[in-house]
């Protein structure tokens, strides 16, 4: 299945430059220590509720969340 997405928008969303030496794919571990430490209505430039909603998503959605980071660090791609 191929992406659909607006030329625009990719340009228009600010990105941090990227990190290298990550070592080893994400763990469970590392990305519910990570998510404890977003606080609520506090993300920056983040809006409509995306932290809030990976906050209280719980085990399900970060579990998802985790097998779909190491799948794409394994595979070295996001979309086939």
């Amino acid at each position: 299945m191929a992406s659909l997405y607006s030329e625009d928008v990719i340009t228009s969303v600010h990105s941090r430059p990227t990190v290298w030496e990550l070592e080893a794919a994400p763990t469970e571990e590392k990305f519910q220590t990570t998510i404890g430490r977003l606080k609520s209505g506090k993300v920056a430039r983040m809006r409509q509720g995306l932290p809030e909603m990976i906050v209280y998503g719980g085990q399900e959605l970060w579990g998802r969340m985790v097998h779909l980071m190491q799948s794409a660090w394994n595979d070295g791609s996001v979309v086939d």
